[in-house]
């Protein structure tokens, strides 16, 4: 099972895990099945977690930066005095998505599923058209993403 990188849990707040109960309740309300490493990740490691230093993720050169920050990860929730994963995407409105982490500056990163309901994960640029949203690679899984979380040393 994949976790966050050592040096990032030394400044992360994690919420406890999660039931699997509610896991499959929220898949009902966002009518999307969710990646089976993150819901390993939130019934076996974490509800969500916030991060108390920049953490930093690379993404697409077609971002505009190589990185992007991140300041948490949603869990099933609401945890940590913050809304879940589901309050997280009651107004999100670009289809075949469900917003799972948070950027400082108000980007979201994205489980965004194909027609087999697979998903990647994408960065959503929060300014552009919802009718036509840009959006940049960043990995193949959520397993992935956590692995290239790392520490902002600037």
């Amino acid at each position: 099972m994949k976790t966050l990188p050592e040096t990032i849990l030394e400044v992360t707040r994690k919420a406890p895990p999660v039931d699997i109960d509610r896991v499959r309740e929220a898949e009902s309300q966002l009518r999307k099945k969710l990646p089976d490493d993150f819901v390993e990740f939130v019934t076996q490691i974490s509800d969500g977690c916030y991060f108390k230093q920049m953490v930093m993720c690379p993404v697409d050169p077609g971002y505009g930066d190589e990185f992007s920050d991140v300041t948490g990860i949603y869990g099933i929730g609401p945890t940590l005095d913050d809304m879940g994963l589901v309050e997280a995407n009651d107004s999100h409105d670009v289809a075949n998505s469900i917003i799972f982490a948070r950027s400082d500056i108000g980007d979201n990163f994205l489980f965004v599923y194909d027609e087999n309901g697979s998903s990647t994960i994408k960065i959503h640029d929060h300014e552009s058209d919802p009718d036509d949203p840009e959006f940049w690679d960043v990995c193949d899984s959520f397993g992935d993403f956590l692995t290239l979380l790392e520490l902002d040393t600037e």
